[in-house]
């Protein structure tokens, strides 16, 4: 059940927005998350890895919680397609 409630948190939290550190590639290293009109702080990025069309990055907020961020490499929009809290 834990993959439905993860699915309910991502359909009713709206868009998510993404501040990142821009080094040699545009988007690079994720800093900071918008999430239900609040400002959530990147403490680290455990992982991240690549697939056709898309970036991944698992990341750790100050506040101890680990998300997973996917940007759409083709329409450049960010998703959060995971909560592991």
């Amino acid at each position: 059940m834990v993959g439905a409630s993860i699915a309910r948190y991502h359909e009713r939290m709206g868009e998510v927005r993404v501040e990142c550190h821009a080094g040699y590639r545009e988007d690079e290293t994720p800093r900071r998350l918008h999430l239900e009109g609040r400002a959530i702080e990147i403490s680290g990025i455990p992982s991240r890895w690549k697939e056709p069309g898309a970036l991944f990055f698992r990341v750790r907020t100050k506040e101890g919680r680990i998300y997973v961020l996917r940007k759409d490499e083709y329409i450049g929009r960010w998703d959060l397609p995971e909560v592991v809290i």
